[in-house]
């Protein structure tokens, strides 16, 4: 039998003033029979409520690699203490790698020989969180971009149906931008996915629309449906702001300026009319633009004159979740709580001595989340939902909600002698049931109704 103060230390998560918190995600023991509850004496309360706290990081990498150089724990250390990582998703960009890419692509069971940086976060990773391993999902690659993702050990085995895909984006007038992406299910919980992108750079306004054409990309990934999606990196949205003006105000530290370039800023312009962007999510910016920074020193570079900018970012949405039967559902599958959002320096030794330098023109971003599942009860196969449809929205008159096509057949029931409307919806939505109503060739048509019930 296992010890109890192995117990202890395995299933504590942390400790917040007297009130102990326990990860029951960890165990399967009654409560009643849980030895473990007796190791610290009496408990305040009991928190069994089911989430995962997301951490992720990502850092444009300006043809350098952070191996051995860039201290992943100042990166990666939470900013409560107690919360422990569950998953961590680390995304780079402009990676300086050797030509591996094909070798990767055929032995992702080998990628921490292939990428030496994995095993610098993963020792991070043990020496932030008491020494609990991590355990590496999968990783992809696509030119300098990587993507890796790891899990808390003692929740690896709820993970299952892990898929990584590349994607071009704007190809090919710029080939060597895209995105890669890591998607799973964790059992009894949901199913996540990891974007990790990198945008056509330029302030120009033609590049801004490719930028923003590139989400509507991402939204048609080839993939099944996802509970929350993550998409993050270095995007390239610019401030539309002069360089010399920007900088003098900078530098004369003056107050408000933050939130006077986040108004001019194209990704916070772009969510107020572009019907994609718009369903995305983001943290509160409270700090400084991340690009584009001097190596030598922590000030904006005066090198081609680029006006700060918050590149880096992090954004996320949802799915609804769907109810069987009900294409119309609206209900939220998570509660997504942003604990931090902030850019970190990562300092490195300079190759001609000690002096600590920038390790890239771009600040490092990382974002926490609280993920919770809420509490969504499903509909029976039982228990079938019914709704109003309007012909006015079906085909031949109109599309409905642009949702999956409704089609109508007309047809004569030889029982009662009376038309019947008999509503039809292509896959994966199927007819189930149909209502009939008596033709009234007084009652204008367009505004009958008609009852159709309607399942995955």
């Amino acid at each position: 039998m296992e010890k109890e103060e192995d117990k202890e230390e395995h299933n504590l998560v942390g400790t917040h003033k007297q009130r102990a918190v326990w990860d029951f995600r960890e165990c399967n023991e009654d409560l009643g029979d849980f030895e473990g509850l007796g190791a610290i004496g009496s408990l305040e309360c009991i928190d069994m409520e089911e989430y995962y706290n997301v951490f992720i990081l990502t850092l444009n990498c300006f043809e350098t690699n952070p191996h051995e150089k860039v201290d992943f724990e100042t990166l990666l250390k939470s900013k409560n203490p107690d919360d422990l990582h569950d998953i961590v998703v680390v995304g780079f960009q402009e990676l300086a790698t050797p030509d591996f890419e094909d070798i990767f692509l055929n032995s992702k069971d080998k990628i921490e020989e292939i990428i030496p940086v994995v095993k610098d976060i993963s020792a991070a990773l043990k020496n932030l969180n008491r020494g609990l391993d991590y355990s590496l999902i999968t990783g992809e690659t696509k030119f300098n971009m990587i993507i890796i993702c790891f899990i808390r050990d003692s929740l690896k085995a709820k993970v299952h149906t892990v898929k990584t895909l590349n994607l071009d984006i704007n190809k090919p007038l710029f080939s060597t931008k895209g995105c890669n992406l890591i998607r799973f299910d964790i059992s009894n919980f949901g199913s996540f996915a990891f974007v990790n992108c990198h945008f056509p750079s330029g302030a120009e306004e033609s590049r801004n629309k490719y930028r923003i054409q590139a989400f509507t990309t991402i939204k048609t990934l080839p993939f099944e449906t996802h509970d929350l999606k993550f998409i993050f990196g270095d995007l390239n949205f610019r401030v539309e702001l002069e360089f010399d003006e920007v900088i003098e105000r900078i530098n004369g530290e003056e107050e408000g300026l933050r939130e006077e370039m986040l108004r001019k800023d194209q990704l916070e312009e772009a969510k107020k009319w572009d019907s994609v962007v718009c369903g995305m999510q983001e943290m509160e910016i409270g700090f400084m633009p991340s690009y584009k920074v001097e190596r030598e020193a922590d000030r904006y570079t005066y090198y081609k004159r680029k006006t700060p900018s918050w590149c880096d970012r992090v954004l996320w949405c949802q799915n609804k979740s769907s109810h069987k039967g009900d294409i119309l559902a609206t209900r939220n599958r998570f509660t997504v709580k942003g604990n931090c959002y902030e850019s970190r320096p990562a300092k490195v030794k300079a190759e001609d001595g000690d002096k600590l330098v920038n390790f890239s023109d771009h600040y490092p971003v990382i974002a926490e989340f609280k993920i919770t599942k809420n509490n969504i009860e499903e509909v029976k196969e039982s228990e079938p939902e019914f709704h109003t449809f309007s012909p006015r929205v079906a085909p031949g008159f109109g599309r409905y909600s642009g949702r999956k096509s409704l089609h109508t057949q007309r047809k004569e029931d030889d029982t009662k002698g009376a038309t019947v409307n008999q509503f039809k919806i292509d896959e994966p939505y199927k007819l189930r049931d149909f209502g009939n109503e008596e033709s009234n060739s007084d009652k204008p048509r367009s505004t009958a109704k008609y009852w159709c019930c309607l399942s995955r």
